[in-house]
């Protein structure tokens, strides 16, 4: 699948390809928007709603981008966000990927609950990116990405 996701004055254009054993998807918003943390009841479920501090804009963007990128992942039209994708573990924000002095990255953990009973997990990671959140939301069999990739979680 391939897309452009506009995002407020910032453009991103990302070309994945997902088939049904290896999943990725990703999503793009502003780190700064305000409006994720008055309707995050509407996208994350209670267990979620604990995990991801209410007051944090950081960490409520990689929770919406997290939920896009996993619901972009499942190419599965009509999943409910609260039921059927659900965030086990919230990355952190990696920032300045590029550097190599930067902090190996914090992985989270996900997965979607399909009508049909079946269970995917997904594995998280989110970068900063000229003020917004980037996160790519990916099966465990396809690439790690990041430094020291190779390396366990």
């Amino acid at each position: 699948r391939r897309g452009v996701k506009q995002n407020g004055a910032r453009l991103f254009a990302v070309a994945a390809r997902s088939t049904d054993f290896l999943r990725v998807g990703i999503d793009a918003e502003r780190l700064d928007r305000e409006q994720l943390l008055r309707v995050r009841e509407r996208y994350l479920s209670a267990p979620e709603l604990t995990l991801v501090d209410a007051e944090s804009l950081e960490a409520n963007a990689i929770a919406w981008t997290a939920k896009e990128a996993l619901y972009k992942a499942a190419l599965t039209p009509g999943l409910d966000f609260r039921t059927n994708i659900i965030i086990d573990k919230l990355p952190a924000l990696h920032q300045n990927p590029a550097d190599h002095k930067s902090p190996v990255p914090i992985y989270g953990e996900a997965h979607i609950n399909f009508p049909d009973g079946r269970q995917l997990p997904f594995t998280l990671y989110s970068y900063e990116s000229e003020g917004c959140c980037i996160t790519i939301a990916y099966s465990p069999k396809c690439a790690k990405f990041g430094r020291n990739a190779n390396a366990d979680n």
